[in-house]
C-alpha cells in the first residue's frame, strides 16, 4: 500500500509538471480550453445548464421540499427532452458533478480542470490496470505518462473534453475482465459499464467492441485456463456483469439510443470512404508520418504522435520473447489491423 501511495505521489508530480509545461501555452496567449465551435456551443454550454439544473433540483428540494426534475426545457431545441438532448455532450458525465456548486462566473475555470482532470484520469487507470497485472512501477509510470499524453488525447481532449472519458474507462474495463478470468466478483466491470452507459451510447460502443475483443485475445492466450468448462464460466460471469451495468445506466442509455436512431443526422455519412477495407494512399502516407511525430494526421480521427518512448515498448514486447506477453503481442497486431482498414478504425 506505502509503495503504490508513492507510486501516485510520483505520478501526480510528474504529471502536474507535464500538465504545466504542455498547457502553458493557452495561458501565455490568453487563450482558454473552450474551442470555438462546439465547445463553445456544445460542450460548454451544457456542463453550464448541467450546473444550474442540478442547482435548481437541489434549491427546489430544500427550500420548497419539492421533488422537481424537468424532462422537457423550451430552452433545449425550442423545446426538446433534456436528457436524450444533451446526453451525448456530457450530460451524462460523472464528473461534471463537481461542477454542481461553482458558480457560471468560475464555470470557465471548471472546464478547464475538469480537462485536465480527465487526463489525469486517464494515467491513473492505466496505471491501475498495470498493477493488476503486476506490472513493475517505472514501467507503468512511462506507460502511464505516454498514455495520458499521447497525441489523440492532446487533439481531442481541449476540444471534446468527454472524448477523454474513454481512455479512463477503458483500463477499469479491463481490470474487470481480468477478475472475471480470476474468479472474482466482476463489480469493477458492473460499475464501470454502468458509468460508460450513461455518459455515451457511442464510447460505450467502442469500449463493448474493445473489450470483447481483448477478453477473446486473452482467453485464447492463457494455456491453463483454456478449455470449455473456463470458457463458458467466463461468458456467463462476464456478460452477466456487463448486462448488468447496462441494465444500472439504461436509464440514460435507452433514450439516447431511441433519440439517435430517430435523428435525421443519423442518417448521414460524412468524409465516407470508398470501401471498408482500404483507405486511400494518402491517409496511410499521413498515418506513418504522424506514428510518432507531431503530425496533424486527423483523417478519420487516427491521430496516433505516440511519444517516441513508446517506440522502446514496442520493439520489447516483439524480441522480449516472454512466452506470458504473447497476448500482448497478438493484441497489437490485432489492434494495428483494425487501425489500418476502414471497418474498424473510422468507426
Amino acid at each position: 500500500m506505502k509503495k503504490r501511495a508513492a507510486y501516485f505521489a510520483v505520478y501526480t508530480l510528474i504529471f502536474m509538471a507535464l500538465a504545466c509545461h504542455i498547457f502553458y501555452v493557452f495561458h501565455e496567449n490568453g487563450r482558454s480550453f473552450i474551442w470555438d465551435r462546439d465547445g463553445l456551443y456544445q460542450t460548454y454550454t451544457t456542463m453550464v445548464y448541467f450546473s444550474e439544473y442540478w442547482k435548481e433540483f437541489f434549491r427546489n428540494l430544500w427550500i420548497k421540499h419539492e421533488f422537481i426534475l424537468p424532462m422537457v426545457d423550451l430552452r433545449v431545441g425550442l423545446g426538446s427532452d433534456v436528457m436524450t438532448t444533451l446526453n451525448h455532450y456530457g450530460f451524462g458525465d460523472p464528473l461534471l458533478i463537481f461542477s454542481i456548486p461553482v458558480s457560471e462566473a468560475h464555470m470557465e475555470q471548471c472546464y478547464a480542470f475538469l480537462a485536465v482532470l480527465r487526463y489525469y484520469l486517464a494515467g491513473a487507470a492505466f496505471s491501475a490496470y498495470c498493477f493488476y497485472m503486476k506490472r513493475r512501477e517505472l514501467p507503468t509510470l512511462v506507460g502511464a505518462l505516454c498514455y495520458a499524453f499521447c497525441g489523440f488525447a492532446l487533439y481531442a481532449g481541449v476540444r471534446h473534453p468527454y472524448f477523454l472519458n474513454s481512455m479512463w474507462y477503458f483500463p477499469l474495463m479491463l481490470c474487470g475482465v481480468e477478475q472475471v478470468f480470476r474468479r472474482r466478483k466482476g463489480v469493477l466491470l458492473v460499475f464501470v459499464t454502468a458509468v460508460a452507459a450513461c455518459s455515451n451510447f457511442y464510447f460505450l460502443y467502442l469500449l463493448t467492441f474493445l473489450t470483447f475483443l481483448y477478453a477473446m485475445v486473452r482467453f485464447a492466450c492463457l494455456e491453463r485456463e483454456r478449455n470449455g468448462k473456463n470458457f463458458f464460466y467466463i461468458i456467463k460471469n462476464g456478460c452477466g456483469c456487463y448486462f448488468l451495468g447496462i441494465g444500472l445506466g439504461a436509464v440514460f442509455l435507452l433514450p439516447g439510443i431511441l433519440a439517435f436512431l430517430g435523428n435525421a443526422r443519423g442518417g448521414i455519412k460524412e468524409r465516407g470512404v470508398e470501401s471498408l477495407l482500404h483507405y486511400g494512399l494518402d491517409f496511410y502516407n499521413q498515418m506513418l508520418a504522424g506514428v510518432f511525430a507531431p503530425e496533424f494526421t486527423a483523417s478519420y480521427w487516427t491521430i496516433l504522435s505516440l511519444a517516441p518512448m513508446a517506440a522502446f515498448g514496442i520493439v520489447l514486447v516483439f524480441t522480449a520473447g516472454r512466452r506470458r506477453d504473447r497476448w500482448l503481442r497478438a493484441m497489437f497486431a490485432v489492434l494495428t489491423l483494425l487501425l489500418l482498414i476502414p471497418a474498424g478504425g473510422s468507426s
